[in-house]
């Protein structure tokens, strides 16, 4: 009999520690919760493991190169809640507030409010369809795909320079969610029971800008168009229609709030970076990527020097300067609050600048005029 019971209590045993992880509604964040996210970009070697349940990883040797802080609010205290009626929660994504569903069926992205991505504006976009974060219940062998778009008319007047009034942006992400395994995940700041999301993502962007003039140096015709060649390099894009594809392994686990750790691939599953979350006793140094800079340049008019100032500068930023063609005539770093940059080498006449931070957000562009 004693052989019996201890033979049961050994199958039992192995039986719990490989039972399947299921994430739950319950597992995801409430109204009040803060999770900290750091992040790594110089990776130590990460064994991802098969795709399989049971796994164990142990990720414990990571480094925070950047921060993010995920505070879950109720939606009804943002600006812009009365566009996001059925938002039961709310957190920061890219810079902007994120209006949440969440559900026993799952957590969807309803749309975002705010400088999304450092973007030189506010936008207020709905997402049509809206687009999964995850399902529930989330379990291996969950599989899924999710096709939702962003297709907003802006009034870009004040940031148009004159030359454009209105932009429209279409952002249409198609994403397979695989969910193909589960076990023991370490990270530095504890040990988890987790599933693993293989995501790929392919995102295609349109940008159409208006303009009631045409400006033949900015190669913009007069009407709707696709954003211009020169206008587009101008603020940081490829084209006027680009197309990326990402590739994550997302860790979703029990009582984890949001997901343990998202790891960034290259098509192969080599990574390249990671999130995770992180003890906020060991972010005390390191500033939030997405905290907000105003930024001011003058005098503007200038002959000779001009004065940046960029209001609690984090790190670094870069200001570029173009000519009328799209080229880069100079770019300087600001390492400082205040900074003085001489345009003495510049010919009279009217530029475009841009400011981005050292993550390659763009935090202001304008207009520049050099004079004789």
């Amino acid at each position: 009999m004693k052989k019996f019971l201890l033979s049961a209590g050994v199958i039992l045993a192995t039986f719990a520690t490989n039972a399947q992880v299921v994430i739950t509604q319950a597992d995801f964040a409430v109204i009040g919760d803060v999770v900290y996210v750091g992040r790594d970009t110089v990776l130590p070697t990460l064994n991802l493991g098969a795709a399989a349940s049971g796994q164990t990883w142990v990720f414990s040797d990571l480094t925070v190169d950047e921060v993010e802080t995920l505070n879950f609010i109720d939606p009804a205290s943002l600006p812009d809640a009365a566009a996001f009626p059925t938002a039961n929660i709310s957190f920061p994504q890219l810079g902007a507030d994120a209006y949440i569903d969440k559900s026993a069926s799952g957590v969807k992205v309803l749309g975002v409010a705010g400088n999304l991505e450092g973007a030189p504006f506010p936008v207020v976009a709905d997402f049509n369809p809206t687009q999964d974060i995850i399902r529930f219940p989330a379990q291996i062998g969950l599989t899924y795909a999710d096709t939702s778009q962003i297709d907003e008319t802006l009034d870009i007047t004040a940031v148009g320079q004159g030359f454009v009034d209105s932009a429209r942006v279409k952002r249409t992400f198609y994403t397979n969610h695989n969910f193909d395994a589960d076990g023991s995940l370490t990270i530095p700041l504890g040990t988890y029971q987790v599933v693993r999301d293989r995501v790929v993502q392919t995102t295609i962007d349109s940008i159409w800008v208006y303009a009631a003039n045409a400006n033949i140096a900015f190669g913009i015709q007069q009407g709707w168009q696709l954003l211009p060649g020169i206008v587009a390099g101008f603020v940081g894009l490829d084209g006027a229609v680009t197309t990326e594809t990402t590739y994550n392994y997302r860790f979703f686990g029990t009582n984890a709030k949001y997901y343990v750790a998202d790891i960034s691939t290259d098509a192969n599953g080599a990574p390249s970076s990671m999130r995770y979350q992180a003890d906020p006793a060991t972010l005390s140094t390191k500033e939030d990527i997405y905290t907000n800079n105003n930024v001011q340049l003058f005098p503007n008019p200038t002959s000779g020097l001009v004065n940046v100032f960029v209001k609690d500068l984090k790190g670094e930023a870069t200001l570029t300067i173009f000519d009328a063609t799209g080229r880069t005539v100079s770019s300087n770093m600001l390492t400082a609050s205040q900074n003085t940059i001489s345009v003495s080498g510049l010919t009279a006449g009217a530029y475009m600048y841009r400011v981005a931070n050292e993550q390659g957000a763009i935090i202001k562009t304008g207009k520049l005029l050099i004079a004789e």
